[in-house]
């Protein structure tokens, strides 16, 4: 009960974050400003989202990736496209259960990667789909993959954020949970991180 009640109130902390972040950017004019404001938003709802199904599930710190994938990944995208026709979000998750050490970390790198792929890969309102993919794999221990049909990355390119800052995070992340990074950018950009966490 006192775990529970701890996710409970870190979850109304972020609420309040959110909020704050809401107010300041009705409060900004330069849309650069507002997108980075935006972006920030979707980075703390997906750790709010994980205090939110533990206390709702009556969990104490592991969650089922599944349910939190595919919420997570619903909410970013409405966030991102409104729910508009153009782009296709595909979701395939295996059920793994996996801890706060894991879920946070993936969460946010899931963030990261539907955001650069709705923002870079489908310029001019070109349609197309994402699909994001979770699951147990024999020589990696897990890996997680975003991949686009989109233009794809320019020659040389470390990714379609024109300040990299995305793709940075997403690194760090990776190192975090003791993961690699592989970026492949053929027919649009596939990323996939690798790693062997504490999950089951």
């Amino acid at each position: 009960m006192l775990l529970r009640e701890i996710h409970h109130r870190v979850k109304n902390n972020l609420a309040m974050i959110v909020s704050l972040i809401n107010l300041q950017k009705s409060r900004v004019a330069d849309a650069a400003c507002r997108d980075s404001l935006e972006q920030l938003e979707n980075r703390v709802r997906s750790i709010s989202l994980v205090h939110d199904m533990l206390y709702l599930g009556g969990e104490s710190a592991r969650l089922d990736m599944r349910r939190y994938i595919e919420e997570l990944c619903a909410r970013v995208f409405e966030s991102l496209t409104g729910g508009g026709p153009g782009i296709v979000l595909e979701i395939r998750i295996e059920r793994v259960i996996a801890d706060l050490d894991i879920s946070i970390p993936i969460g946010l790198i899931i963030t990261e990667l539907m955001t650069n792929a709705v923002k870079y890969a489908f310029p001019a309102g070109r349609g197309g789909t994402i699909a994001v993919s979770f699951s147990p794999d024999a020589s990696r221990g897990y890996v997680l993959t975003v991949a686009d049909d989109g233009v794809g990355m320019s020659p040389g390119s470390e990714g379609s954020d024109p300040d990299g800052l995305g793709l940075r995070l997403v690194r760090a992340l990776a190192d975090q949970i003791g993961g690699t990074v592989a970026i492949e950018s053929a027919a649009g950009t596939r990323i996939s991180v690798a790693f062997g966490g504490e999950t089951g």
